[in-house]
């Protein structure tokens, strides 16, 4: 009798050990092949100078974005899911294109540096995140022929 009602609990144990894993939030995990959320990566300091799909000269400091589809000027907030850090940054580039290199991970926007390292992702690469849009200018052109909820 005892030894059945240890196999009985010891089911029950690892059943509800299963269950937890899918109760897990989507942001615990890294941004894989497979993700479905939002994620970040970062361009460091080799495309100084260059100019950005705008015009202007990128920097370092400069608190950017790259969006392959949000307008021109639109102001978001990006939160990074691992630590709950924010910046806010202006949409000034387009990309990333991530499959240009062969990487394959569900990457939707671009930070230059210093925001990256305000939302201490330069370690990590590719972060998952969460994005508000706080403005968006007036004459807002939007690339891809619709409004991006990405």
């Amino acid at each position: 009798m005892r030894k059945s009602a240890i196999v009985l609990f010891s089911f029950f144990f690892f059943a509800w050990l299963l269950d937890l894993r899918d109760s897990v939030p989507a942001y615990a995990h890294s941004c894989q092949v497979g993700y479905r959320g939002v994620c970040a990566s970062y361009y460091d300091g080799n495309f100084i100078g260059r100019t950005m799909a705008n015009g202007e000269r990128y920097h370092t400091d400069t608190y950017a974005v790259a969006h392959r589809c949000r307008p021109f000027g639109q102001m978001v907030q990006i939160t990074n899911l691992r630590n709950g850090k924010s910046v806010v940054v202006e949409v000034k580039d387009r990309g990333p294109y991530p499959e240009m290199l062969g990487n394959k991970k569900p990457i939707a926007y671009d930070l230059t540096l210093q925001p990256a390292k305000d939302l201490g992702m330069t370690k990590d690469g590719v972060v998952p995140i969460d994005v508000v849009t706080l403005y968006t200018p007036r004459n807002a052109k939007y690339p891809c022929g619709k409004k991006n909820k990405t």
